[in-house]
């Protein structure tokens, strides 16, 4: 009887000390993201894809990825064809329609 009752607080001690590595764990994993690193990355100059070329190249009215082709819309978005099934775009968008000389904005971004 003297036997039993020996072991149960071991066992508890035991499951308290396991519990208390895993929490100390946890916690070192999260405060560790969190941590600003030494240097930090510069913004990526923004990203050129099919649905922003619009605002990028100001000057092109019609533009493609080789899969869709989109132009200026009335609203802030551009109007697009849908893909087609087996088509792969490219990285690069092209434009293939400009706008004509005597109505080009002052500011094209390049």
């Amino acid at each position: 009887m003297n036997d039993g009752a020996q072991r149960e607080p071991d066992m508890t001690l035991r499951l308290r000390s396991i519990a208390s590595a895993v929490s100390l764990g946890f916690l070192t994993t999260l405060t560790s993201s969190q941590e600003p690193t030494g240097q930090q990355d510069p913004p990526a100059a923004r990203e050129v894809n099919i649905f922003n070329y619009g605002d990028v190249d100001k000057t092109c009215l019609r533009w493609t990825d080789g899969c869709r082709n989109c132009s200026r819309g009335t609203g802030p978005m551009p109007i697009c064809g849908n893909i087609g099934i087996a088509c792969q775009p490219q990285d690069k968008v092209t434009c293939f329609g400009r706008a004509p000389e005597s109505t080009k904005p002052e500011e094209t971004k390049q």
